[in-house]
């Protein structure tokens, strides 16, 4: 039976959220109907995990564009010289991956961040491949928003949305067909029933057994709203004093250099430095989930979705967050956890309490959390109704649809149906829901 061949290109082999969504489908593509291959523009954990998986990878090298960006504290300061060096790189990148897909074939291209649309778009046409993008961001408007739409009306034969809010910012493309919103998966067995070998989390970070953890995992971003955090901690910690601030990140983008260091200084001249733990990167966020006991969330921008809210789901446990871009799709508020506006400590401190105090809150919103995430967000759902715009793109005149058909038939996979824009309270009848039984 004929694999079909899906070549993945992703400007970093680092792990950002994209990239985790990116290794989530990948390692969760039908195998018998589809063969994966990922382009990195860079090397990294990415790269070594899908290797790991027998992922067949390969590196074209990719400069950072963003050198000429900096930071002065918390502020982000742009160089209009770093727009020169974007293209620049991005020019050279397409030439690269033009010639690469030459001697590669693939029956879709799907693209996985804003470098590999805006650069990946020209040269998978000029071969004549099927293009899908996966659009993880919420664009800002002004030129960039605006060159993406234009190209939105002719380059992508589908576009990916990860949340309604990430899908209206394409004003351009029409509801329907072309544009879908599917929102991201995980694999949800990784947050159940862990068994702790070695040290746990507050041994190894010596914070006392009667103290509660509240916890930040983010990349360290400023739009990420850090600082918000350590301000709403400090205020916490007048009222509450058995309880650790947690921050799990570290900086991967070049154009975020010193945001740490603000941030330590930050937290020492609010006189809280022993109050906070900065933990930098950590690969075992599913173990730090299952011991916490509060994730907060702080983006000051819009979240296109937010990954890490939904494995807290997962982990059963209440989430704080504030209520921006796709966030209210995933984390229903007073349910499964408190919204509150940006950039507002105080609600921000007020929520954290409140769940710090009532036991009974936290525990049954984190119930209700685990419940939400089974029902609506399984790694399952998530690559079927993936694999299903493949088939619909491969069927599209390609005279390839009955082995398609044949292939889910031999696999017992039956084709899925992807709903064009999803409802944003998500509620419990979706069209795509999994069946399946975890763990308690």
């Amino acid at each position: 039976m004929k694999k079909h061949k899906i070549l993945f290109l992703d400007e970093i082999g680092r792990i950002d959220g994209a990239e985790v969504v990116l290794y989530n489908l990948v390692t969760n593509l039908d195998k018998d109907c589809f063969e994966p291959l990922v382009v990195c523009g860079s090397d990294g954990m990415l790269v070594d995990k899908l290797r790991s998986q027998k992922i067949r990878v390969s590196i074209l090298k990719m400069r950072e564009p963003f050198k000429l960006f900096f930071n002065i504290g918390a502020i982000h300061i742009f160089n209009p010289l770093s727009a020169l060096v974007f293209f620049f790189t991005g020019f050279i990148f397409g030439i690269k991956f033009y010639f690469f897909l030459k001697e590669n074939a693939a029956d879709i291209v799907h693209t996985n961040t804003l470098m590999a649309n805006l650069f990946g778009s020209i040269p998978v046409k000029v071969v004549g491949r099927k293009l899908v993008w996966h659009e993880h961001n919420i664009q800002p408007q002004g030129l960039r928003g605006w060159v993406l739409n234009i190209m939105a009306k002719f380059f992508p034969d589908r576009i990916i949305a990860i949340s309604n809010a990430v899908r209206d910012i394409y004003k351009s493309v029409p509801d329907g067909h072309k544009i879908q919103t599917i929102y991201n998966g995980i694999d949800l067995l990784k947050f159940y029933a862990l068994k702790h070998e070695g040290q746990s989390i507050k041994e190894e970070l010596d914070i006392p057994k009667n103290f509660k953890i509240v916890a930040i995992t983010a990349v360290l971003r400023p739009w990420k709203g850090h600082r918000y955090f350590l301000i709403a901690a400090k205020k916490i910690l007048k009222e509450y004093k058995n309880v650790k601030f947690l921050i799990v990140g570290d900086e991967i983008f070049s154009k975020d250099r010193g945001y740490k260091d603000y941030l330590k200084n930050l937290a020492i001249n609010l006189s809280i430095e022993n109050d906070v733990i900065f933990s930098g990167f950590r690969s075992d966020i599913p173990q730090i989930l299952s011991e916490i006991d509060i994730l907060v969330s702080t983006s000051v921008m819009p979240e296109p979705f937010s990954l890490i809210i939904l494995e807290a789901m997962a982990s059963g446990k209440p989430v704080v967050a504030t209520n921006t871009g796709g966030v209210p799709e995933v984390l229903e508020d007073g349910v499964t956890g408190i919204l509150v506006n940006p950039r507002d400590s105080v609600a921000l401190s007020d929520g954290i309490l409140r769940l710090l105090r009532d036991e009974e809150t936290a525990r049954r919103m984190g119930h209700n959390g685990r419940q939400r995430a089974e029902r609506l967000f399984s790694i399952q759902r998530f690559a079927k109704e993936i694999e299903g715009i493949y088939d619909e793109i491969l069927n599209e005149g390609r005279g390839v649809h009955s082995s398609i058909n044949e292939c889910h038939a031999s696999t017992g996979m039956a084709k899925t149906n992807t709903g064009q824009r999803a409802t944003s309270s998500v509620k419990t009848d979706h069209p795509t829901e999994c069946s399946i039984v975890y763990p308690r």
